[in-house]
């Protein structure tokens, strides 16, 4: 089985047949009607983002010195929860098929949180500073 992602596009092939990704169904089943595009974009971009530093940092490729302050405030939460949580991470980025119900996915990280195996969804959310 060859599975493919444009990250682009966001298409994702398994054997060159697009495949529904789990963003496209929730999009279907939670549309974000009524909020402005732009609004939209600069979210996606952020939590791009984000989820890029958090991946550069666990696979230990990061370089935090060039770093804009609002990704620095992330990787920060990021890092407090590895340390306050002690969850060991096993697998980053991965992509996930179901052939049974045909849809596909990468999920952020895998690993052990209190003894139990998880898979954790990485978001960014509001936030006010003090």
């Amino acid at each position: 089985m060859d599975i493919t992602f444009d990250r682009d596009t966001h298409v994702y092939r398994v054997d060159s047949r697009k495949v529904d990704s789990v963003t496209q169904i929730l999009e279907i089943l939670a549309p974000y009607d009524g909020v402005h595009p732009d609004i939209l974009e600069a979210a996606r971009q952020l939590g791009t983002n984000v989820h890029l530093t958090t991946e550069l940092h666990d696979r230990g490729d990061l370089d935090e010195e060039r770093l804009d302050p609002l990704l620095l405030f992330y990787l920060d939460g990021w890092k407090n929860f590895l340390s306050d949580t002690g969850f060991t991470i096993t697998h980053i980025e991965e992509i996930v098929y179901s052939k049974t119900y045909r849809y596909i996915g990468t999920f952020d990280r895998a690993g052990i949180l209190n003894k139990k195996e998880c898979v954790l969804d990485i978001k960014t959310t509001a936030f006010q500073s003090k």
